[in-house]
């Protein structure tokens, strides 16, 4: 079998992907889950039980049972996750060998897609820089953006499969449909391959003109499978609005939004200031000078697009990457304020799957061998830089302690990141760290972007106030919680109910747990913790009955099994017991 020179490029430049992503990520192997990884993966029963994969189309629960995560509709990332649980157990590990695995496959996806519009070399020296870029390092590393590498993935093979269509539903036209499909049902930001598509056609000029009129049907399946995925969403989820603007209207948020696109503009060449969690503050008033200045390189980065557009070869591509950069940014934009960040650098992940190949691209055309060379030198130089600033990227998000440490040090006013800190502290048993820095929370040193958010300090304070035996000021925060926001935590309850028990209160206890029970008839927590309150009133017969409600509704309580034992040789002994 004879291998051709581009079969051999090909296979050698897999090897150097492969190379590339171990060097720069193979310590991920010993991470374990970090944020958000704990409430997709770790806290998510659905993921835990294969068996339940058509609910994960159907139930807006299956992502997570947390009221506005659960307007996410991501099932093709949530089987990913039920997939790994099922290969690895509980192997972490496994996990991040997946998500390595997922980014070598989009390394080969991007030369698929652009080899055939800016050439080989460009599509394989771009999906190198792609395999390292420590800015895409968060897309990774984080479990939780699996979604952001999957989408990617698909997007990219559709695109590529859409650039080599020869006739109307031929095999590359059907397949490149599948896998946009694919992407849609992996995260919502796949929607904007529905606008790339056609300025691909137009900037390419394949499969060919955007003009003939079997372009109708081109695009007719593709039109189809979006309208199928957003009507599929919308029965499952409900609406795609879910909370208010970051700013607190369309035109602030936009104000914000500039900013944003400035900071991803320069990671996209700069990618060494990183954070994790970018604190976008609302603008005082406008003119702002940083909103000025944001908006002005917005401005002048569109109208280099525009000018470049009819500029030859090189230009297409340049106007092609800044149009990509826009329109793949756009559904997490905040022009429809939908679950999520009002920046994460994951969402550069498929933006620059994009760009970097265009760029690259544009650079190769029409350049000499004496600037290839030392273009070599200077690329070899920054893959080293590169590396090592993704070597310590994924040191850093080895747990939950080493990742917020840093990110609290670096974010010290940042809402968000000082109440997971004090999460963080009470885990691991450092109660008094976590009760001033959540005083401070309380106290409004450092206040919150969304206003629903202000709850969330007085749960964990309450928290952090049981631990330390303060049972009084406890029972104030949870009743502040359940008063102010009741839906917010499930489990509110239950310390509410703890901490006056441990006042004194039992009969207040136990009438707060009747009260969930009823309103919550399915929940096995509330009934084995009402059983707990029952035992301590020496209502044998009663906490009996509700320890085997709790295993009713959940078999696995392994809490309330062992309580139920207790409770039957506290009410009957061992005989007793054997005839239950």
């Amino acid at each position: 079998m004879t291998i051709t020179p581009e079969k051999k490029i090909l296979w050698i430049s897999f090897g150097l992907i492969v190379v590339l992503v171990a060097a720069a990520y193979g310590l991920s192997l010993r991470n374990g889950l970090v944020w958000d990884d704990e409430t997709f993966i770790g806290n998510n029963k659905f993921v835990h039980d294969l068996s339940r994969w058509q609910e994960y189309f159907t139930n807006p629960k299956s992502i997570s049972d947390e009221p506005m995560l659960s307007k996410m509709y991501r099932p093709v990332q949530t089987l990913s996750f039920a997939l790994d649980v099922r290969l690895w157990g509980t192997w972490i590990g496994g996990y991040h060998l997946t998500s390595l695995l997922l980014h070598i496959a989009s390394c080969m996806a991007i030369i698929f897609m652009l080899r055939t519009l800016v050439g080989l070399i460009p599509a394989v020296t771009a999906a190198c820089i792609f395999a390292v870029h420590p800015a895409l390092s968060e897309g990774v590393l984080s479990l939780a953006s699996r979604g952001n590498q999957l989408y990617t993935l698909f997007g990219l093979l559709s695109l590529g499969l859409f650039l080599r269509v020869e006739r109307i539903f031929d095999r590359n036209h059907i397949l490149s449909v599948a896998a946009m499909a694919l992407a849609l049902f992996s995260k919502e930001q796949a929607i904007a391959i529905v606008a790339l598509l056609p300025l691909f056609q137009v900037f390419s000029g394949r499969p060919w003109r955007l003009r003939e009129r079997r372009s109708v049907l081109l695009y007719a399946p593709f039109f189809a499978a979006a309208a199928c995925y957003l009507a599929v969403r919308s029965a499952v989820v409900g609406t795609p609005v879910v909370m208010p603007y970051w700013g607190g209207s369309i035109w602030m948020t936009l104000m914000m939004q500039a900013k944003v696109f400035a900071t991803y503009l320069r990671l996209l060449i700069w990618p060494f200031l990183l954070k994790g969690r970018y604190d976008v503050t609302v603008p005082a008033a406008f003119p702002d000078l940083q909103v000025l200045g944001a908006v002005l390189l917005n401005l002048a980065v569109i109208a280099l697009g525009a000018f470049s557009r009819g500029r030859g070869a090189r230009g297409k591509l340049i106007s092609l990457a800044i149009a990509w950069f826009y329109i793949s940014l756009a559904p997490v934009s905040n022009l429809i304020p939908i679950p999520g960040a009002m920046m994460g650098e994951r969402f550069l992940y498929f933006t620059f799957a994009g760009v970097i190949p265009l760029l690259t691209g544009a650079v190769e055309i029409e350049t000499g061998k004496g600037v290839r060379k030392a273009g070599i030198v200077l690329g070899s130089a920054v893959l080293v830089a590169f590396l090592a600033a993704d070597v310590r990227r994924t040191c850093v998000w080895e747990n939950n302690r080493t990742f917020f440490t840093l990110l609290s040090s670096q974010q010290p006013d940042d809402y968000a990141v000082q109440v997971r800190m004090a999460q963080v502290e009470l885990a691991s048993g450092d109660v008094a760290s976590a009760l001033p820095r959540l005083e401070r929370l309380i106290q409004g040193t450092i206040s919150s972007v969304l206003p629903e958010y202000e709850v969330v300090p007085h749960y964990w304070y309450g928290r952090a106030l049981l631990e330390a035996k303060r049972f009084r000021e406890a029972y104030r925060e949870f009743a502040i919680v359940t008063k102010i926001s009741p839906a917010a935590f499930k489990d509110v309850s239950l310390f509410l109910a703890e901490a006056a028990a441990n006042s004194g209160d039992i009969a207040g206890a136990r009438r707060i747990l009747e009260g969930e029970v009823e309103s919550s008839p399915d929940n096995d927590s509330v009934w084995n913790g009402l059983g707990n309150i029952q035992l301590m009133t020496k209502d044998i017969p009663g906490a009996i009955s509700s320890y085997r409600r709790a295993l009713q509704i959940n078999p696995g309580n392994k809490q309330a099994a062992a309580n139920l034992r207790y409770a039957l040789e506290a009410g009957g002994g061992p005989a007793r017991r054997r005839n239950d």
